[in-house]
């Protein structure tokens, strides 16, 4: 004779199920996970412009892993796109998440996010400078602030995030897609411009 309970509720199988749902290309995953050196390339051949689709990108993966809480009516595309206002809580949820997992990575967050607020405002401040004969050179400034400073900060939370969600390596995204490429050609040709501006001007 069966010990079952025939008048106890059904009880569901969670052995394999997701601890929560994610987007459907994301696997699941919390966060943008991108390998190093694609990361690097795309950033650099778009001039740092490539920022603003990774936040879109992390928010977005983000809403779609906490749905089901109440945080999840943010606009991943507005967060993109006034990310100053919205790094550090990305970077928090990033360095919660590595707490939260049986792995490690050593960085600091807060200062890193600190560092993107300022140097962005920076940035924004040249942007709104009077045009003068010097706005080669504001051009050249933003380039060296943008690329190496604000590319450093962003190619550290990366690989942090791609710690947190488990894939170091980006193993998951490590391949160029078209869409990759026609953003390289498009950042190669606005570089070599701005460079020869830059000289003969």
């Amino acid at each position: 004779m069966s010990n079952e309970n025939i008048y106890s509720a059904p009880v569901a199988d969670l052995t394999d199920a997701p601890r929560l749902q994610g987007d459907a290309d994301s696997g699941g995953l919390k966060f943008y996970v991108v390998a190093p050196y694609k990361f690097i390339l795309l950033y650099v051949c778009t001039l740092g412009f490539y920022k603003i689709y990774w936040f879109y990108k992390n928010w977005s993966r983000y809403k779609a892993y906490v749905k089901s809480y109440a945080d999840a009516d943010m606009w991943p595309v507005m967060r993109a796109i006034f990310s100053i206002f919205f790094v550090h809580a990305l970077f928090r949820n990033v360095d919660e998440t590595i707490n939260d997992e049986p792995r490690k990575f050593s960085w600091s967050p807060s200062v890193l996010a600190t560092l993107y607020v300022i140097f962005q405002l920076i940035i924004t401040a040249i942007d709104r400078l009077p045009k003068t004969s010097f706005e080669n050179i504001a051009i050249g400034v933003e380039l060296a602030l943008m690329v190496p400073i604000i590319g450093f900060v962003l190619f550290t939370a990366q690989r942090a995030i791609n710690a947190a969600c488990g894939d170091p390596k980006g193993e998951s995204n490590n391949k160029l897609s078209v869409a990759n490429w026609l953003w390289i050609v498009l950042g190669g040709i606005c570089l070599a411009l701005a460079v020869v501006g830059i000289v003969y001007t």
